[in-house]
């Protein structure tokens, strides 16, 4: 819907946004949802999510807290044999322990079965107890096959052979679960984008729920790549919290310095590509503000455990865009991931957690830091490992491997993160409470607008256009806004401080603007810098505004009767004129072209001016008799054009009125017709054309036009006979 800005005199001025062209990132173009708490997409909130299998690979794994989702699940070990003393998920906080399609078809999805619904006779004599389960009954499992079968059993059976499970399983599917709900749009457009417009069906009460899994790999690939496409062209990117950032490439040992600005208020937000091979990584962040904050493992916070996290860190993602196979990180990655803050606060601190341990930096920042392995790819069965690293400097962070398979391993030091992966998962590792609450990234406080401002394939939105006239009032036209139209006398003079609303931009830009499709003819209008709202057009003149496109609701028409009152009448046309006006942002140092000034962040508005036209004709009048008995008249037409626009004026006998004949006859110039007189009415003889002016292409504001005739013998008394005519008013074609 257009949006009103003001009458201009006898103009009008509507502004409406337009579709955007060029590389827009918006919000609902990005590879996630747009709601708060899935920057990461539907595995943000899981600690491992496999869009293939996950499999637990250890003898025994005591401690498995957290949330897992994968399309199969399975376990190498038969857990409930050897583990007497185990049991998983006390955490009710994580709850579903397991989101699954299914459990495996082999042996492992046999072990895991084991683990989660022992039988009748195992759950009084050996487990002794419901309370002492395998599965804690705090905790929850979401499987589509078992939910599926247990619907077959009886209640005695639910009530005794599967009393363990029923405890712990929920009666809904894989797609009922809140994060497949909010993500099933963007998975299914993910899926499209991947498979040339292919469509998927994604429905929760199917039993399969593997489409959602397939959907998911490509949503985790295009994640990947989003992220990755912010350091593209550049080694880092950042908001205006960041100061500055520099990647020191100099030597394996790669140092990465980080300077917020003082006093920042807004979450800082960091992309960073590390070279190839990146190794002994250190990352130091000076204006840091170290003030912690507890992340609890429940909402009892008497009770459950809670760890600690720095709370206004920086959000940093790594692209490590070096990494493509896995002897490059199996070979490479056994080095220390170091963290220092302020210059001097790294390695172990003194900030405490509930369980009296003493945090690292390394755990206090983990919740902010994501590592992105857009080209990790892995052959065969193999996987990759992150777990080899110095104890006090872990590999820190949560891990997106669209390609590759992650072995969360049991070979070293375990990494301070969860992990996101198109294919598999193998977790050979205590998943330790501390490991899942301080770990897991911390996507409850950024949102894709956060991200979006910050993309540099999308150097900033603009989003609106504002402007003053006649007062000193600021009036503000939105995507949203819809104004009332208003006559406002005054003149265009009085149009002022038209300027363009900005969402934050990152770095030092410059606003170029065109109209229609002349981007030849672009305007520069000054510098744009980071964290500016508003750019005031200082070179913007509505005189400049281009023909554009004229258009007309019809045409003007009016029948001329004998002795009608008033003597004239107007033909009057509303003529919009219509145009596109262009902005683009260009990176400061770069001068575009016609040809690729879409290429850069554009947005366009609808400019609609209303003007008149309109021609005075008369309804009667007398013809004035000539010495050789001709009779005449010369009528003057004023015509108001405010554009000066071509038009045609059309008239002839009104056949509607009196009919002699079919059609109209031309009256004009110098031709000559024959009338008969009836009722004083003047009617004709002959038929011809009725276009007096067509394809003329008028832009006169002052016509005249001459009738004239010899009248038919015995015709007399002209001076009070009357000729009724038909005018027509349109615009040229």
């Amino acid at each position: 819907m257009y949006k009103v800005i003001k009458y201009m005199g006898n103009l009008m001025l509507a502004v409406g946004a337009m579709m955007s062209f060029g590389k827009l990132a918006h919000a609902s173009s990005q590879p996630f949802p747009s709601e708060k708490g899935y920057i990461l997409g539907v595995g943000s909130n899981y600690n491992a999510f496999a869009a293939g299998k996950l499999e637990i690979n250890g003898g025994p794994v005591h401690e498995l807290e957290g949330s897992y989702a994968a399309n199969e699940m399975g376990d190498s070990v038969d857990q409930f044999s050897e583990g007497q003393n185990l049991q998983w998920g006390k955490l009710s906080y994580f709850a579903p322990i397991f989101t699954t399609n299914k459990l495996s078809d082999d042996t492992k999805g046999e072990n895991l079965r084991h683990m989660i619904d022992p039988n009748e006779k195992e759950v009084s004599d050996i487990i002794k107890g419901i309370e002492n389960l395998k599965i804690s009954p705090n905790n929850k499992l979401i499987i589509n096959s078992l939910h599926e079968e247990s619907g077959t059993w009886s209640d005695t059976a639910k009530n005794t052979m599967h009393k363990a499970l029923m405890t712990t399983l929920l009666d809904k599917n894989v797609g009922d679960t809140e994060a497949f709900g909010i993500n099933k749009d963007s998975l299914i457009k993910n899926y499209e984008k991947n498979h040339n417009g292919q469509s998927i069906d994604l429905d929760p009460q199917a039993v399969d729920a593997q489409n959602y899994f397939t959907a998911a790999k490509d949503q985790i690939e295009n994640i990947s790549k989003y992220y990755d496409s912010f350091t593209t062209k550049n080694d880092s990117v950042f908001n205006g919290s960041v100061e500055s950032v520099n990647v020191d490439h100099s030597s394996s040992d790669n140092n990465v310095t980080i300077n917020l600005k003082n006093g920042y208020t807004d979450k800082p937000i960091v992309v960073i590509k590390l070279p190839k091979n990146s190794t002994n990584i250190t990352v130091n962040i000076n204006n840091m503000d170290t003030t912690t904050q507890k992340l609890y493992g429940g909402k009892d916070h008497d009770k459950d455990p809670w760890f600690a996290s720095y709370k206004n860190a920086p959000y940093i993602i790594f692209n490590w865009d070096g990494y493509e196979n896995e002897q490059n990180i199996n070979s490479t990655w056994n080095n220390p991931y170091v963290f220092k803050i302020n210059g001097s606060i790294t390695g172990q601190t003194n900030v405490e957690n509930s369980d009296g341990s003493k945090a690292t930096v390394n755990q206090l920042i983990a919740s902010r830091v994501l590592n992105n392995f857009p080209n990790l790819e892995v052959s065969g069965n193999n996987y990759v490992t992150f777990d080899q690293a110095d104890p006090n400097n872990k590999f820190t962070g949560t891990v997106i491997a669209p390609k590759a398979n992650v072995d969360i391993a049991n070979v070293g030091q375990y990494f301070l993160g969860s992990v996101i992966s198109g294919k598999n998962i193998r977790l050979e590792n205590n998943m330790l409470s501390m490991r899942v609450i301080a770990g897991a990234f911390d996507t409850g406080n950024i949102r894709g607008d956060d991200l979006n401002n910050l993309d540099p394939n999308n150097l900033g939105n603009i989003n609106s256009l504002s402007y003053k006239y006649d007062t000193d009032e600021e009036k503000t036209v939105t995507d949203t806004a819809d104004e009332s139209l208003k006559n406002i006398n005054g003149n265009k003079s009085q149009f002022s401080d038209l300027a363009v609303n900005l969402s934050k931009v990152n770095g030092t830009y410059n606003l170029y603007y065109w109209f229609n499709q002349d981007r030849d003819n672009l305007i520069k209008d000054g510098s744009i810098q980071a964290g500016d709202t508003v750019h005031k057009l200082s070179t913007f003149k509505i005189d400049s505004l281009s023909d554009g496109t004229f258009t007309s609701k019809g045409i003007s028409s009016l029948d001329t009767l004998p002795d009608r009152e008033p003597a004239t009448q107007s033909l009057n046309l509303d003529v919009t004129r219509t145009n596109i006006l262009h902005f683009a942002l260009v990176p400061d140092g770069v001068t575009p072209t016609a040809e690729n000034i879409e290429d850069y962040t554009t947005k366009s508005f609808k400019l609609n001016e209303t003007g008149k036209l309109s021609v005075e004709v008369p309804t009667f009048f007398k013809f004035n008799r000539t010495d050789n008995s001709n009779y005449v008249k010369e009528l003057s037409l004023p015509a108001t054009n405010d554009w000066g626009i071509k038009y045609n004026l059309d008239f002839g006998f009104n056949s509607e009125l009196k009919t002699a004949s079919d059609g109209y006859t031309l009256l004009g110039n110098d031709s000559w017709s024959n009338f008969t007189a009836n009722d004083n009415i003047l009617e004709p003889t002959t038929v011809e054309d009725i276009n007096l002016f067509s394809n003329n292409n008028l832009i006169d504001d002052k016509l005249s036009v001459k009738l004239a005739f010899t009248p038919k013998e015995g015709i007399t008394d002209l001076d009070k006979k009357q000729l009724p005519l038909k005018w027509v008013l349109q615009l040229a074609s």
